[in-house]
């Protein structure tokens, strides 16, 4: 198995899970941003939206974790 071989599988892969044309897609299209409510979701669906999306980053760096 060589590095050009593991790389393409990578980027195949990667690929193959973005998201396009699904609830989110098409209710994010019609927002400013994502803690605007979805016109196409109901208000429970925007409430957990806005839930995971307020989450923290983390960033691991070795054994250090940065909030952002």
């Amino acid at each position: 198995m060589s590095k050009f071989r593991i790389q393409n599988a990578l980027s195949q892969f990667i690929r193959s899970i973005q998201s396009f044309d699904s609830k989110y897609d098409d209710g994010r299209l019609t927002a400013n941003n994502d803690q605007q409510p979805f016109s196409n979701f109901t208000a429970q669906e925007n409430r957990v939206s806005n839930y995971l999306c307020s989450l923290p980053i983390l960033i691991i760096k070795g054994l250090e974790l940065t909030v952002v």
